[in-house]
């Protein structure tokens, strides 16, 4: 037998040597006994151990937990019956009901106005129209004629302002219109034609009627050009006018 006669574990004859072992060392110093027969345990104490048993809340934990339950239930409530007192109250960039802008629109448009007219002194009028006693037509005839009412002033006010000018629902039954580039004549004529409209949407009614107070900034003041439109507006709003 040859070298490699021996190592294939054949007879000169061709036939199978029965004693050729073809692990010529002992199986235990290749493959050690703790490797072979033994599962390899993991390094790290926390992963070999067992996972807890959940274990019950006590019952302060319990009455905590049914505690925020309801009071996060509870301020859900309040939201909802403050939503439900005013329905009609516009919210956001634009308003649905009448499709003017909303209350959100009419503060970032004032915002940056203020600085634009007192830098640059541009002519602008401030207009505040109210709907007086929207608030007691509601519960008379009803939230839907309320709010059909609020959509035909709101179309008759867009029709009357030009596309550069703004106008935006910022309370129940009050808009906020401002005029760029408009002096107190212009606003005059304004104001005029626009009172003649509104009060043309309402005549059916006799439970409202319309408020107007305007002014436009003197000095480049805007703000004071607000308050002076929100106190003509509480003149004509005055009991007996």
């Amino acid at each position: 037998m040859n070298f490699d006669d021996r190592n294939s574990g054949m007879s000169d004859e061709g036939h199978l040597d029965p004693e050729w072992n073809p692990f010529p060392h002992d199986e235990r110093e290749l493959f050690p006994r703790d490797w072979l027969d033994e599962p390899a345990l993991p390094t790290d104490a926390a992963e070999s151990a067992e996972p807890a048993a959940p274990t019950e809340p006590t019952d302060a934990q319990a009455d905590a937990d049914a505690d925020a339950i309801l009071e996060a239930m509870a301020d859900d409530e309040a939201v909802f019956d403050d939503w439900l007192e005013q329905p009609l109250m516009p919210a956001g960039w634009s308003d649905a009901t009448t499709s003017t802008d909303g209350p959100r629109y009419w503060d970032r448009l004032i915002s940056s106005e203020r600085a634009r007219i007192n830098r640059y002194r541009r002519p602008a009028t401030v207009v505040l129209i109210d709907i007086d006693g929207i608030n007691r037509l509601e519960p008379r005839e009803g939230i839907d004629v309320a709010a059909q009412l609020l959509v035909r002033v709101g179309r008759a006010l867009t029709a009357e302002i030009r596309s550069g000018d703004h106008a935006a629902r910022i309370d129940v039954g009050r808009f906020g219109v401002y005029l760029p580039e408009t002096d107190e004549v212009e606003a005059i004529n304004f104001v005029e034609r626009v009172r003649v409209a509104l009060e043309n949407e309402i005549q059916w009614t006799p439970y409202v009627r319309i408020a107007i107070g305007w002014a436009s900034p003197t000095d480049g003041d805007l703000d004071v050009a607000l308050a002076l439109a929100n106190q003509r507006l509480l003149q004509e709003l005055a009991p007996g006018r």
